[in-house]
């Protein structure tokens, strides 16, 4: 099975015949709208690449093709390159494992926000947690979060920046699941669709997991490098506004992917007939998706501003004091003369 992709739109259609010679070499003349795919299930909308170590059509049948090019003449293994981008990076690291003797050269083109994206989420929920569980320091506009090393090691932050990353993905997994309606693409599913507009609550579980895990690993990391430092060893510099930065930066990212919630739920890109959850028609779904996540994100934010606002949440000069003790500026020592 071979299938099409479009790159204008991003969606991935499958093709039931074979890709024909004339069809290969027209796409790598560059005559070919559309990239050549391997595709091993019939499936509508499959992923452009899937396989396992027991199911290895898709690579043998890719060097099955690069051999066909080479024992007819059109090329040779020393001028032959190929390339694979997001699932077929995992197609360019088999065959490259299995006849890495075939081609010249091989371009594995695995998005490469990918690789950070567990870490920044996991980085900007902690931060934004510490925020919560924070005294604020105010010098006219600018707030500086004032957290000693207790709190930002704490066993509470811990849980509540695992539980704020778990809420980022509640917006963001809904709609790349969607991703066929905007520029995203369709870049997975799910074979079994969860209770959660299709997203499986194990999803959800997996995502508090990996970042209660790489939290716990940045406050013991913390813990260790602050047991080998010596007073006033370590002076960091003054950021404007850093008190800021984890809101700013959490808000950010909930509320692009909420709006693009809203857009696809009302713009009119999903066709009429589209359904999902047996019968259910997927525009009534998205729309109820969006608002669902609008609950979700705006007490939280309103918590935030609150805790931003409020009196009580004004740190003392003691406070200040010993914060600075642990993380030294001079810049703002300075403004407690």
């Amino acid at each position: 099975m071979y299938g099409t992709y479009d790159p204008a739109s991003g969606r991935v259609w499958q093709v039931k015949r074979a890709v024909t010679e004339q069809v290969l070499l027209h796409h790598l003349q560059g005559k070919q709208p559309y990239g050549v795919y391997l595709l091993v299930r019939d499936r509508i909308r499959a992923m452009a690449v899937d396989f396992d170590e027991n199911d290895l059509l898709p690579p043998t049948d890719f060097i099955a093709a690069a051999e066909h090019l080479i024992a007819g003449g059109y090329t040779r293994p020393e001028k032959l390159a190929v390339m694979g981008r997001s699932a077929g990076g995992l197609l360019m690291g088999a065959i490259t494992n299995l006849r890495p003797d075939l081609f010249q050269a091989v371009i594995a083109g695995v998005p490469f926000f990918d690789s950070l994206s567990f870490s920044f989420l996991s980085y900007v929920s902690f931060s934004f947690a510490q925020f919560f569980m924070s005294s604020l320091w105010r010098q006219g506009l600018d707030v500086q979060r004032v957290t000693p090393r207790r709190v930002r090691n704490s066993a509470f932050v811990l849980f509540l920046g695992a539980v704020l990353m778990v809420v980022i993905d509640l917006i963001t997994d809904p709609v790349t699941h969607l991703g066929r309606y905007w520029f995203l693409g369709e870049i997975y599913y799910y074979p079994d669709p969860g209770y959660h507009f299709s997203v499986p609550l194990a999803n959800y579980a997996g995502w508090f997991v990996v970042g209660w895990l790489i939290i716990f690993i940045n406050q013991r990391i913390d813990a260790l490098l602050a047991a080998g430092e010596k007073r006033g060893q370590v002076t960091l510099r003054h950021l404007p506004f850093k008190g800021l930065f984890a809101p700013l930066f959490w808000a950010g990212i909930v509320l692009f992917q909420l709006g693009v919630t809203y857009w696809v739920a009302f713009s009119g890109v999903i066709e009429p007939e589209a359904t999902t959850m047996g019968e259910a028609n997927l525009t009534v779904i998205v729309r109820a998706q969006a608002i669902s996540g609008t609950f979700v994100i705006v007490p939280i934010l309103l918590l935030a501003l609150a805790h931003l606002l409020r009196r009580g949440s004004e740190a003392s000069p003691a406070e200040v004091s010993d914060w600075l003790e642990e993380y030294p500026c001079d810049k703002l020592k300075q403004r407690l003369v």
